[in-house]
């Protein structure tokens, strides 16, 4: 994700100082009232300045915007980067902290939530991974890194009302099997 929105202000700085610099050719230089590079205009078409223009200068009409055009030409996109920095940058990284010293804080005794959703309880600890011990009767032990551990949860387990036994997951793959 980072990555992405480098590119992409990168290819926006790009395309905003290609908008400010010179088209290749510039302006049309003129040498006593003739352009040069060029034929000059056809007789009757009134396309000749009004006045010769010092050699190797450009008609007023054709001058470049100063630095404050620049300026005004950058205004939207640094707008752009502040918003992105302030709604997706700043928050992904005080979420990358907080969990990262939530992770630093894990003892052995807690209960925690796998990044997969598993519950266990951690049991050890290693240098970069705990030993966590999951299941019911909390026999299975699995070493689990210490970046893959997303909280500090207990698990909420409803049981189903009295006298009802849980419903069985259909298997859709064997249902579709018998309609063929």
């Amino acid at each position: 994700m980072k990555k992405i929105l480098w590119m992409i202000l990168t290819i926006a700085i790009i395309a905003a100082l290609a908008a400010c610099a010179p088209a290749a050719g510039g302006g049309t230089v003129y040498v006593d009232g003739v352009p040069v590079g060029g034929a000059a205009p056809a007789a009757g078409t009134g396309t000749a300045p009004a006045a010769p223009v010092a050699q190797g200068t450009a008609p007023a009409e054709e001058a470049q915007g100063g630095p404050m055009d620049m300026v005004m030409m950058l205004l939207p996109f640094i707008a752009m980067f502040a918003i992105v920095y302030f709604l997706i940058m700043r928050p992904q990284r005080k979420q990358a902290k907080a969990t990262k010293e939530m992770q630093e804080s894990l003892r052995p005794g807690d209960n925690v939530m796998t990044t997969s959703g598993f519950f266990g309880k951690i049991v050890g600890e290693g240098t970069d991974c705990f030993l966590v011990e999951f299941g019911q009767d909390r026999g299975i032990k699995v070493w689990v890194r210490k970046t893959d551990i997303s909280g500090i949860r207990t698990p909420v387990m409803t049981p189903p009302p009295k006298g009802e036994d849980p419903k069985p997951i259909e298997d859709k793959s064997k249902k579709d099997k018998k309609d063929k």
